[in-house]
């Protein structure tokens, strides 16, 4: 079957140059492209700032609970970082990709880790450079799926944008959980998103992607999970 990517399947008439988001293939297996959150918080745009601040609150607020001695809640913000598989970014094969979450077990992981992290010592994130996180299992594409759950709602806005720009018809889908920055808790909403063989996409800047070189699993959460990636160079 011959790969068809999302401006073919909505007959944009487009090639990826000119277009702003990752033109991802909607019939094959994810591509090994991932969101980098270093890049994010490096950027100097309104929203790749707004989108850097969600990921920093989100674990500020894991943080704050930790240091309340309100571990369940704690525990819960951290298993609401499931599989997205909407941005098709990631290491899953197949034409349905299921993506990769961090799972119950990791997540678990993650909380020991930031519990004896100098971040929960002192309270604030922004300590967490000084420190660094070895959780066996968290590779690239868990950390580039951590970053998209957090910020999937101004992914989904992105994603709007792009499909009013276009002309793309979208449909009332469910987007799964949602961090609700406002009253820091997870939420399950419908958002009206491009349906492309029945499942939502949902789109990503280009100048977010990185592409990993090479079969090398990074096992290293470095700066609050912004410095987090090796071997990195650009794609595309």
């Amino acid at each position: 079957m011959p790969k068809i990517s999302f401006s073919e399947y909505f007959k944009l008439g487009k090639s990826q140059h000119e277009l702003d988001f990752v033109d991802i293939p909607i019939n094959t297996s994810d591509i090994p492209l991932f969101i980098d959150p270093y890049a994010i918080s490096k950027r100097d745009d309104r929203w790749s700032i707004q989108c850097h601040n969600h990921i920093v609150s989100f674990f500020q607020r894991v943080i704050d609970l930790m240091r309340s001695n309100k571990d369940n809640e704690a525990k819960y913000m951290l298993a609401g970082l499931k599989e997205p598989n909407q941005t098709r970014f990631g290491l899953s094969k197949g034409i349905h990709p299921r993506g990769r979450g961090i799972g119950r077990e990791q997540s678990v992981d993650l909380f020991d880790a930031l519990q004896d992290s100098t971040a929960v010592r002192t309270g604030f994130i922004k300590d967490l450079e000084d420190c660094e996180l070895l959780i066996e299992g968290i590779s690239r594409d868990k950390i580039s799926n951590i970053a998209t759950d957090i910020i999937k709602s101004q992914l989904i806005e992105y994603t709007q944008a792009q499909c009013f720009l276009f002309n793309v018809p979208m449909s009332s889908v469910a987007s799964d959980l949602i961090w609700d920055v406002a009253n820091t808790k997870w939420t399950n909403q419908y958002a009206d998103l491009p349906v492309c063989n029945g499942r939502s996409v949902i789109l990503v800047p280009c100048i977010w992607k990185h592409r990993i070189r090479g079969s090398r699993v990074n096992h290293e959460l470095l700066a609050y999970l912004f410095l987090w990636i090796i071997n990195i160079t650009d794609f595309g």
